[in-house]
């Protein structure tokens, strides 16, 4: 799902922009994630999502540190 795809990223520690470039959208549909994502989970703000996605184990810490998915280094290329 993407909105978990962009949720996963933010706890990576990926901006916005980070996150559109990364998944080639605009970072505009990156926010309207975030809106649905914090609707859905209740949440007030990017840190609040994470903590509440790792909480109902949406996300788990061993995503967040496997290689590939989300992993910064591409942005350089």
């Amino acid at each position: 799902d993407r909105e978990l795809e962009v949720l996963l990223l933010a706890a990576r520690a990926m901006s916005n922009n980070q996150i559109a470039s990364y998944l080639h959208i605009s970072e505009g549909t990156v926010k309207r994630h975030f809106t649905n994502i914090f609707a859905k989970l209740g949440a007030s703000s990017k840190a609040d999502a994470i903590q509440k996605a790792l909480k109902s184990r949406l996300i788990t810490f061993r995503d967040l540190s496997e290689p590939g998915f989300g992993d910064l280094s591409e942005l350089d290329q």
